[in-house]
């Protein structure tokens, strides 16, 4: 999901798949316990939160924390550890 006023993303992942990444990672891990806004999965853009990757019937909307962490580590790489 991406939050397109503050130019931040968000991936759903299994809890406790992200624990520990904020020592490695510039993100922020949200526990279970927070509360997120989620978009509706109609197809409309709004000014606020919006799927990237729309959710398809079967696909429960997590995404691979292992792959997720490849590319995360990848991009901070590649953009000097930005934020």
């Amino acid at each position: 999901m991406a939050d397109s006023c503050d130019g931040v993303c968000f991936w759903l992942v299994r809890p406790g798949a992200a624990r520990g990444w904020e020592d490695e990672l510039p993100v922020q891990v949200y526990c279970v316990a927070c509360h997120l806004l989620v978009p509706s999965i109609a197809p409309h853009r709004t000014r606020w939160v919006e799927w990237l990757v729309r959710p398809e019937p079967g696909w429960d909307g997590l995404t691979d924390p292992g792959l997720l962490h490849q590319a995360l580590t990848a991009a901070v790489a590649g953009t000097g550890g930005a934020r």
